[in-house]
């Protein structure tokens, strides 16, 4: 089995930079764009499940990748959460709570803000990879529409150690792989993006 996982595309939250943890933001005008451009890569691809994040900017992303295919929802592998500093504005939050922010977020703890911390999002992970695995050995592709944190906790998982979150560039509409064969998972590739004109890089 591949599993193909997709981060959104551009949201309001990134284009105006406030935090959108697990809020219901849109795609920008770009982000719906991203979408079609990672879904030309994607439909060369016969996908025998679809998952994507129940949050709309995930959920926007896969219809508009891959139409008129079946989407499962799943609260399990939204974003992060980060608790009531949501759609807060990145910048001015830092210059109101100051370095115990700045140090929460670079060690990616959210709980003094009543979210998660990196060890309770490895954990939504691999429930979520535990679920895949039992899909069995008829399923090849999967799709994963989700978020940059929680794609970088799914690698982390199957790496068995967290990932510092700032080592791992997850753009927009970057694609990722995991493999699964004899019970065990591996990196295939990482943050692919469609920028070589829709050429498979599979």
């Amino acid at each position: 089995m591949k599993v193909y996982i997709i981060r959104h595309g551009e949201s309001e939250a990134n284009a105006k930079g406030i935090h959108s943890g697990q809020g219901q933001f849109a795609l920008t005008e770009k982000g719906e764009k991203d979408a079609e451009n990672v879904g030309e890569l994607l439909r060369k691809i016969k996908f025998d499940k679809i998952y994507s994040s129940d949050l709309i900017r995930a959920n926007m992303t896969g219809k508009i990748a891959l139409p008129g295919h079946e989407i499962e929802q799943l609260s399990l592998i939204r974003e992060v959460d980060v608790g009531w500093i949501v759609g807060r504005n990145i910048k001015a939050l830092e210059a109101e709570l100051g370095e115990d922010l700045i140090n929460n977020k670079k060690n990616f703890d959210y709980r003094p803000y009543g979210g998660e911390n990196s060890e309770m999002l490895m954990e939504r992970a691999k429930k979520f990879l535990d679920k895949l695995a039992e899909l069995g050995e008829e399923c090849k592709n999967v799709a994963v529409f989700t978020h940059s944190g929680f794609s970088k906790a799914m690698l982390s998982s199957v790496m068995g150690v967290w990932i510092p979150i700032n080592k791992l560039v997850c753009a927009n509409c970057g694609v990722s792989v995991l493999s699964y064969e004899k019970g065990e998972w591996k990196l295939f590739s990482w943050n692919i993006q469609n920028n070589d004109g829709g050429t498979n890089v599979w």
